[in-house]
């Protein structure tokens, strides 16, 4: 089952990839609340790549990740925003699936049925990403690293391993966004 908030712990038994964006519960979650323990068996159960995205090398790194992102803080969004350039222009997003139930990720033709008006194409969530939209600024790997201080190879990494994983676990954390 998939929440809004990220997804359910109990989904990393299927996850082929794990994603810690920010979230540290070796270290937030000391109450026995067995994040920490989780994450250990299903990594040693399925062999899960681990990736975790976080300003400091957390406890809930410690040499169990594949890979540790070192963010700079408050950079979350550049990063997020160099993540969809990647999988949009690369081929991983389903547009129809988008567009059919996301509004406002591309044209919408509106519906005066449901009082949902018209939207421009350059005030949508792609023509943003890609550089068509209001700004002008496409948000590549390059223009996000400069924000965020992850190296470009690492976010297209990221973006590939995402695009590529048949079951992503992603938890993202409170901190600052």
């Amino acid at each position: 089952k998939s929440y809004t908030f990220g997804s359910a712990p109990t989904e990393m038994a299927r996850s082929d990839l794990i994603v810690y964006f920010g979230n540290n519960p070796a270290n937030t979650r000391m109450s026995g609340g067995s994040d920490t323990y989780h994450y250990q068996w299903y990594k040693k159960q399925n062999s899960a790549r681990t990736i975790v995205i976080d300003p400091q090398y957390t406890d809930t790194a410690c040499g169990r990740e594949d890979l540790w992102l070192a963010i700079r803080p408050g950079s979350d969004a550049a990063l997020v925003e160099a993540i969809a350039w990647v999988l949009i222009t690369e081929g991983f997003t389903d547009d129809d699936f988008l567009k059919t139930h996301c509004y406002g990720y591309d044209e919408e033709p509106g519906d005066s049925e449901k009082n949902i008006p018209p939207l421009d194409k350059r005030l949508g969530y792609k023509a943003y990403i890609l550089g068509e939209g209001i700004d002008g600024i496409a948000k590549t790997p390059k223009y996000a690293s400069a924000i965020c201080g992850i190296p470009e190879e690492q976010i297209y990494q990221l973006a590939r391993e995402l695009g590529h994983a048949k079951a992503p676990y992603i938890a993202q954390g409170w901190g600052p966004q």
